[in-house]
């Protein structure tokens, strides 16, 4: 009879969705909730309008059938339960409940040691957290996620995770950190079949090369991404590889090829009907025609893509459209229109934040129904309880006074031996403290000696820290404050030569020139002294560092001066580890270093720096920079590394002297040492160590659904 029952409810609900009236969806189910006491059939009914997309609805059966498992404590459903009450407040843009019961989740599968669906909520709770903008928390839920995969071996989990990861890095804008995480994950993934992880992990490598300016190699990852993607023939990722190529291509300013990627996603994504991602492309693609000042070609993308906004009824995006309409008809000299596309814009804008607040409003509502709900099911749920509750306590209570008994007859057999024996020790007890006493005394006296002697050396080293700050701090200023006097005699010169430089002799335009070479000078020296004492000053952080990355960022840094030079930069990629270092240390370590190879060099050879690197048996690495330059004379291979040490004449060759004692500062503050090797005529190699590192499963600090990052 109850299965009929069951049916027929169904089946009102059926006719009622037809109908599409909430008024009488609502009155059906709670016609279903009073008639019902079977926890299966109210699961079944949430599940049926979670997937009308009824969600307040929904939401308050899972309530009520989450309430009534409490009653019958019918546990085996109850986990299933609160994970659909978590998604469903998700769903509603209710963060906080649905993090609240994720949590519960945690706590109760934590409970029976259970841990699949706790890796599962972890990462819920790191997607919401990353909608809100909260990366600490996202991270640190990603984290915990990791070590759970981490602890069974599972290689995909756990691949998937430090993926997320890499992205939290880089939506903070950390490209380095995100880089080395979405290289381990596509490490993780060689000998695995899971292609779409691949595809997601190269394509994530490629944009974070493209965001550092490492164009061509960005170009390399996202190649073997759209291949991959082809060969998994996924039509949604085959188009947002084209749209990543035509990312690169872009910000490397070939507008043409950029196009034609753009072109090519757009097709597919219309094919994957992807209208979201179809607005977007159209977006990229206007405002690439008005980074040409293609006007027209740009508007008629701009229609189109609000054409396709307005079908699915988009308001972001429509208010994303009308700000481009906007900046279109600006650059286009239209200020009228665009005043006009801007004031659109602003409604958009104002429209979204009214449906929030009125969806927060309804939120809100919702929320005092279902407590209301909870109350009255509270209620009944204790009325059980207490009847369960006298029965347990009129047992407890004889069994209880039956052990209360035995435990007064058990003491005072106890208490009756304990007389006799602490007597005893009472005695024994006297004799030791005596003897404590003596002890004592002694210590009294010792401890006075050492108090005055540690009195001493802490005022000897509070003298000398002070000292030393004294000269930082005196470093610092000095550096800094004349640094303002410089410029302003480099600027003034500079304004004389321009304004009455005509009216001076030769010897005037001379004297002149010294000036401001004087002032230059000085701006420099005072920038490097600043440097120095800021090395001192700065509290070290030291992280794992990815040294692949940190030569590739300084070979984008001296592009310039090897340009300059007609200079060869060489090295290779893989012979370089990871190492506990201050990144913004080290790259400013090895950036000094590869300058000075290239700056000390002979006229008539070309310029050729190489850096290397080896482990040695003393669980230490060694990186060298080797030159082809003027090299060192023995005698002034020491104190180069002094303050103010220069060995060539300014004329022939720039600098303060202060470059390599920052280098030798830097290299012992990351527990190093730092030496030069050098032959005059031949070259010189300036080698330094730093400690290897164990290898850990874990990343070092802090789920995006993408192929696309942009």
């Amino acid at each position: 009879m109850g299965k009929f029952k069951y049916i027929f409810y169904l089946f009102l609900l059926a006719l009622v969705n037809i109908s599409a009236k909430p008024d009488s969806l609502f009155s059906v189910q709670e016609l279903i909730i009073k008639n019902s006491n079977n926890t299966d059939q109210l699961i079944a009914l949430a599940d049926s309008l979670y997937k009308e997309k009824e969600y307040p609805l929904a939401l308050q059966t899972y309530m009520d059938a989450n309430a009534l498992m409490g009653i019958q404590e019918d546990q085996s459903r109850k986990v299933t339960v609160l994970y659909n009450i978590a998604i469903t407040y998700k769903n509603l843009n209710n963060y906080s409940l649905a993090i609240d019961y994720y949590q519960q989740l945690i706590q109760y599968y934590s409970f029976v040691g259970n841990h699949n669906l706790i890796r599962k909520a972890y990462g819920e709770i790191a997607v919401i957290y990353q909608k809100l903008g909260d990366y600490k928390q996202a991270y640190s839920n990603r984290l915990k996620a990791l070590e759970l995969y981490e602890s069974i071996n599972d290689a995909q989990g756990v691949s998937k995770s430090v993926y997320n990861i890499g992205t939290i890095f880089f939506y903070q804008g950390q490209y380095g950190k995100a880089l080395e995480q979405y290289k381990r994950a596509l490490k993780l993934l060689e000998n695995n079949k899971n292609k779409n992880g691949k595809f997601n992990s190269l394509a994530a490598i490629g944009s974070c090369y493209n965001r550092i300016g490492q164009h061509e190699t960005a170009l390399v990852y996202c190649q073997r991404a759209l291949d991959l993607a082809h060969d998994t023939e996924n039509t949604r990722s085959i188009s947002y590889a084209y749209h990543n190529m035509g990312e690169i291509y872009t910000s490397s300013k070939d507008y043409k090829q950029a196009k034609e990627y753009f072109l090519l996603a757009l097709d597919w994504k219309i094919k994957a009907e992807d209208k979201w991602g179809e607005i977007g492309t159209l977006r990229y693609i206007a405002e690439l025609h008005i980074e040409q000042k293609q006007y027209k070609k740009a508007e008629e993308h701009l229609k189109r893509a609000m054409g396709v906004a307005k079908e699915i009824n988009s308001l972001p995006r429509i208010a994303e459209i009308y700000k481009v309409c906007a900046d279109l008809n600006e650059q286009s000299g239209n200020y009228k229109q665009s005043s006009l596309y801007y004031k659109e814009y602003m409604l958009a804008k104002d429209t979204l934040l009214n449906e929030q607040i009125l969806a927060h409003m309804g939120d809100k509502k919702m929320q005092y129904e279902i407590q209301q709900r909870e109350r009255e099911i509270s209620l009944l749920r204790k009325e059980k309880e207490i009847q369960r509750l006298n029965k347990i306590i009129l047992i407890g209570a004889a069994i209880g006074l039956a052990f209360l008994i035995f435990l007064l007859f058990n003491r005072y057999k106890v208490q009756r031996n304990a007389a006799q024996t602490l007597s005893k020790k009472n005695q024994e007890i006297e004799q030791a403290n005596v003897q404590l006493n003596e002890l004592h005394q002694q210590s009294i006296q010792t401890n006075k000696l050492l108090e005055g002697q540690n009195l001493k050396i802490q005022k000897q080293n509070k003298l000398l820290q002070q000292s030393n700050k004294d000269l930082e701090q005196f470093a610092y200023v000095a550096s800094h404050d004349l640094k303002e006097p410089a410029r302003m005699m480099k600027s003034y010169a500079s304004i004389l030569s321009k304004s009455y430089g005509h009216q001076l002799d030769q010897a005037g335009k001379e004297f002149l020139h010294y000036i401001a070479d004087g002032a230059k000078r000085m701006e420099s020296l005072l920038s490097d002294l600043l440097e120095f004492s800021r090395v001192n000053s700065k509290k070290l952080e030291l992280t794992p560092i990815d040294v692949q990355d940190i030569v590739l960022i300084v070979n984008s840094n001296l592009s310039q001066q090897l340009a300059r030079s007609h200079a060869q930069f060489i090295y290779d990629l893989d012979a370089f580890p990871t190492v506990m270092a201050n990144r913004t240390l080290f790259i400013q370590l090895v950036q000094n270093l590869v300058s000075n190879a290239i700056k000390f060099n002979r006229p008539e050879v070309t310029p050729i720096v190489q850096m290397t690197c080896k482990k040695t048996e003393y669980n230490e690495y060694i990186f060298a920079i080797k030159d082809n330059g003027i090299g060192i004379a023995p005698e002034d291979q020491e104190r180069i590394f002094g303050m103010f040490e220069r060995l060539n004449s300014k004329t022939d060759y720039e600098g303060t002297g202060i470059g390599l004692a920052t280098c030798k500062k830097i290299v012992e503050k990351l527990n190093g040492k730092i030496w030069v090797r050098s032959k005059v005529g031949e070259g010189t190699t300036f080698y330094f160590s730093l400690p290897a590192i164990k290898e850990t499963t874990s990343p070092v600090l802090v789920e995006a659904q993408t192929a696309n990052l942009s």
